[in-house]
């Protein structure tokens, strides 16, 4: 807006992230309790490993729904990651990652190695399921909408901009169904934040 504001002072914290969730040095670290960590690698690959079944008390996920070629294979996961009354709690657009930007159907070739003609084989099998069609599914998979709503949030928004990126989010509380079971031990959350074009 302003020609000052092309050359305005930006102020980053001078900070190793993983200090801030670390405990000061001699103090305990309660039971159970994880420090800072980032986990490299397809969430799908990473977490069905079999140590994380049952092992996360609630996931967190932000903008992260869309990134799935089939969200459906995320939803199944999730619901592994939980134990009986484990919560799942998101926040994000449906704007999907792996829609071709081809007008032509993406499909497997054998002049390219049977990958898709984008070269990325989940673009042949990406599908964009509507809010509706995910609320099913979550249902059926065995999860219990607690509460659910659209909430418009900016992305990556400069307040002094002209231009501002806001999305309507599907935001969204669901606990894994079953017999109810006391937690006595520490919160293990896993949360993601997928990443937008652009960013």
């Amino acid at each position: 807006r302003a020609a000052a504001d092309a050359t305005r002072r930006v102020r980053i914290p001078d900070v190793v992230p993983a200090e801030l969730s670390s405990p000061p040095p001699g103090a305990p670290v309660p039971e159970g309790v994880e420090p800072l960590s980032i986990t490299a690698g397809d969430f799908l690959d990473v977490y069905s490993a079999p140590q994380h079944r049952g092992a996360w008390d609630a996931v967190l996920t932000c903008f992260f729904l869309d990134t799935a070629a089939v969200a459906l294979e995320y939803i199944a996961l999730i619901h592994a990651l939980l134990p009986i009354g484990g919560l799942w709690i998101n926040h994000g657009p449906l704007l999907y990652h792996f829609a071709s930007s081809d007008p032509a159907p993406s499909a497997a070739h054998p002049a390219h190695g049977g990958q898709a003609l984008d070269g990325d084989e989940r673009y042949g099998r990406s599908v964009e399921l509507s809010w509706d069609e995910l609320r099913q599914a979550l249902v059926n998979q065995g999860f219990e909408l607690l509460r659910e709503g659209d909430v418009e949030s900016s992305y990556a928004r400069n307040a002094r901009s002209m231009l501002a990126v806001t999305y309507r989010c599907v935001t969204f509380t669901a606990r894994k169904l079953g017999a109810a079971a006391a937690v006595a031990r520490p919160l293990r959350v896993w949360a993601a934040r997928g990443a937008r074009a652009g960013a």
